[in-house]
């Protein structure tokens, strides 16, 4: 094959690649929202109580957009730290989370927060931490060993967590780059695999078709050979 026939043979194979693995990176994103939080909560003698995350609607945060959430063994990932994770019931246009870590005083410590929209997205703690809003019974937050440290003195302490929601569910740049390569490099080595087997295939039929049959047929004498030994051995008389 000539040189530049393999340049407009790879050429060509490059660009289907590129052209599917955009297709499949506009579908991801074009997908309808699938709002979710996920963040670890550490705290001694938390676990078996319970907490809840409500959505603002406009008219207040009630029960109706309100998930609860348990600390159990099940989502301990290690010594009082426990890994939450939910669907938000909420509208699409919901920009205000509000939390509800306890059921009552306690001093827990929230850890790596994320959200999901198309993707998964790590929100700056610290950022988070500058915009919570105290609402009841919060006697102290901090942020500290980036953690945000909170302390409640009451029972059903809550906080607005963020009012920024939507903001945080709008993917960034690098989001649509990271899925666009790694949809191309899958893309590009199934293609070569499959390109790969096809080409042996054709080229290697006849021989493969010989050595299966090949194959087959001492199976087959095999298992008749097994027949004829289990059919004597259960013709035999039994004595005792």
């Amino acid at each position: 094959m000539k040189f530049s026939n393999i340049i407009i043979k790879n050429t060509l194979y490059v660009l289907v690649v590129l052209a599917y693995s955009y297709y499949l990176t506009i579908l991801k994103f074009d997908r309808p929202i699938v709002p979710m939080v996920e963040f670890l909560v550490s705290g001694e003698n938390i676990e078996n109580q319970k907490g809840q995350i409500y959505c603002h609607t406009g008219n207040g945060y009630r029960g109706t957009y309100r998930i609860d959430f348990s600390y159990t063994k099940e989502n301990r990932v290690q010594n009082n730290t426990y890994k939450i994770r939910a669907k938000l019931p909420c509208p699409n246009n919901v920009t205000n989370l509000r939390l509800d870590p306890l059921p009552d005083k306690g001093t827990v410590a929230l850890k790596p927060f994320r959200v999901h929209s198309n993707v998964w997205q790590d929100i700056d703690l610290l950022n988070l931490f500058e915009n919570i809003k105290p609402l009841s019974n919060i006697k102290k937050l901090e942020f500290k060993n980036n953690e945000i440290l909170m302390t409640f003195n009451g029972k059903d302490p809550y906080l607005e967590i963020t009012d920024q929601l939507q903001e945080y569910l709008i993917p960034m740049a690098n989001h649509y780059i990271s899925t666009f390569f790694k949809y191309f490099i899958n893309t590009f080595l199934f293609l070569k695999l499959v390109l790969f087997i096809g080409y042996h295939l054709l080229s290697k039929g006849p021989v493969m078709v010989q050595k299966l049959s090949f194959i087959k047929s001492k199976i087959d004498s095999l298992i008749k050979k097994m027949y004829v030994f289990i059919g004597s051995f259960l013709k035999k008389q039994v004595t005792i």
